[in-house]
């Protein structure tokens, strides 16, 4: 069995080239790269790659604090789905809709 990973080197580093030379597939070159380095046993490189294409999506990096609004923010902590309640802490309601 021959070893892959030259290939994988090689093959991740024509594709950040290629990622400079085509802005408008960027995103898809540089996570094709990202699967190659970590093919190539380089999983710290892949890592980083990753982290910049989030970076360039949502605008921030993973050394910055987190935009307002971000599902990440500590200010958008709010539940995603309604939590559930006590029996009894809701008001009653009868079949058709009226309070009892």
């Amino acid at each position: 069995m021959t070893d892959s990973r030259p290939k994988a080197r090689r093959l991740a580093g024509e594709l950040e080239r290629d990622a400079a030379k085509y802005p408008d597939e960027r995103t898809e070159i540089l996570l094709e790269a990202a699967t190659q380095w970590s093919l190539a046993g380089e999983p710290e490189r892949a890592l980083r790659i990753y982290d910049d294409v989030i970076a360039m999506d949502v605008g921030w990096t993973p050394s910055s604090p987190p935009p307002n609004g971000s599902p990440c923010s500590p200010k958008s902590a709010t539940p995603t789905r309604p939590t559930r309640r006590s029996p009894g802490s809701a008001a009653r309601t009868s079949t058709r809709g009226r309070p009892n």
